[in-house]
């Protein structure tokens, strides 16, 4: 690896860990308390329907379906924008998954759902999933 290579990496590396402390602190400012959030009973049943974490993300687009069909997050109606209000359920969706936990913290439910609508795969599949519907 040349060194060009490795200065372009670690400026990436830098970029990344840059843009997470952004976010990190964005929403902190916002609520400054620990908080908690609970995955319902209603979402827990549809995470059981939805197919293996993978790369491609195959499920954003039935956590888009299932948003727009149930008409949103328990408590999460607040959320403005749809991209983040399906990121919040897959960043949900993903905590469930992997720890079988329903609780998760607020802050750091919400930070990666925000980095999540930057994803390139997830931004794919979320307008593929707008426009079969």
């Amino acid at each position: 690896m040349s060194k060009k290579d490795k200065r372009l990496k670690r400026s990436k590396l830098k970029a990344k860990q840059a843009n997470i402390i952004k976010h990190r602190e964005k929403f902190q400012s916002r609520n400054n308390n620990l908080s908690i959030a609970r995955i319902t009973p209603r979402l827990i049943a549809f995470f059981k329907t939805l197919p293996e974490l993978t790369p491609d993300l195959e499920c954003v687009p039935l956590i888009y379906n299932y948003y727009v069909t149930s008409g949103g997050v328990d408590g999460g109606s607040s959320l403005d924008d749809l991209s983040f209000q399906v990121a919040y359920i897959f960043v949900m969706y993903g905590h469930w998954f992997t720890s079988d936990s329903n609780v998760i913290d607020l802050t750091e439910l919400m930070i990666h759902a925000d980095l999540f609508t930057e994803n390139e795969t997830f931004i794919k599949q979320l307008n593929y999933a707008q426009m079969c519907l």
